[in-house]
């Protein structure tokens, strides 16, 4: 199926430009603020032997893997590496900018940040992907 997109130049005033602007850079500040706390925790969860362990005792075989699976998703969650974790702490930042950005747009960015790290941590994504969307 193919897909096409079509733009249009939005015509706006100045004033909302700006406000434009100064949304976009909100939600990027609280995008990056989000990678380096979320960065944070998935250093400290490497650091634990068990979760070594666990992640080199991988067979690729679904049923006997399933323990295994189920004892790392515990510690991720453990370490607040999951979807609902993202959206608890941008909740906390979104806050602190509550005039210019809701909290379902802090969500959908908390979403965004979440499926790198889905990509990256079961398998078909590469760390350059987080690294790259924090610039």
């Amino acid at each position: 199926m193919a897909y096409f997109v079509v733009e249009f130049p939005l015509k706006t005033e100045k004033y909302q430009e700006d406000i434009l602007n100064k949304r976009f850079e909100i939600g990027r500040q609280i995008y990056n603020s989000l990678v380096n706390v979320t960065q944070k925790r998935y250093k400290e969860m490497i650091k634990i032997k068990k979760y070594r362990e666990l992640m080199s005792s991988l067979t690729g075989n679904k049923k006997t893997d399933k323990d295994i699976w189920k004892q790392i998703n515990d510690i991720r969650k453990q370490y607040g590496m999951s979807e609902y974790s993202f959206h608890k702490d941008v909740k906390m930042m979104q806050k602190h900018f509550k005039d210019n950005i809701d909290s379902l747009t802090a969500r959908k960015i908390a979403t965004a940040l979440w499926k790198s790290y889905e990509k990256f941590l079961y398998g078909n994504g590469k760390k350059s992907i987080i690294r790259n969307m924090a610039h």
